[in-house]
């Protein structure tokens, strides 16, 4: 906790809660009536655009695999001889592995969409140093 003194003719104190104080004194300085030598300039930056999409998953068919890659990582699941399950049911099994890797975890929200689809928003660049933002989103047996 900080406490700082009033200002008395520019002089004024900040003391800590242990009581160690630091004392300044401001000035006043008039400024150059000298016109600047040169122009300011500011570059224009570029926008941050997120990922965010849908995969909706294909037609359901026998021992057929399914898949998104994201950030270079596939989630997939591939349906055995005689399957009988729905694209609700492919979907849902992608989507718990999207939901459930800790390397997705405050990168991106995945959802279910509608009957086959999960939606996919991006909520942070991949990498803080790098302003890439591309996750490299695909799909096999589905489109994005």
């Amino acid at each position: 906790e900080l406490v700082i003194s009033p200002m008395n003719a520019g002089i004024f104190t900040v003391t800590a809660a242990d009581g160690e104080r630091i004392e300044g004194d401001l000035r006043l300085t008039v400024g150059s009536t000298n016109p600047p030598t040169s122009t300011p300039s500011s570059n224009a930056g570029t926008n941050t655009v997120l990922e965010q999409g849908t995969l909706t998953i294909g037609a359901v068919a026998d021992s057929t695999t399914y898949s998104i890659s994201i950030n270079g990582t596939a989630y997939s699941y591939t349906t055995g001889v005689g399957y009988t399950g729905t694209q609700a049911d492919i979907r849902n099994q992608i989507l718990a592995q999207i939901q459930n890797d800790p390397a997705l975890a405050g990168l991106v929200t995945a959802t279910s969409s509608g009957a086959d689809g999960i939606s996919i928003v991006q909520k942070r660049v991949v990498d803080t140093s790098n302003t890439a933002t591309d996750l490299n989103i695909s799909a096999t047996n589905g489109v994005y």
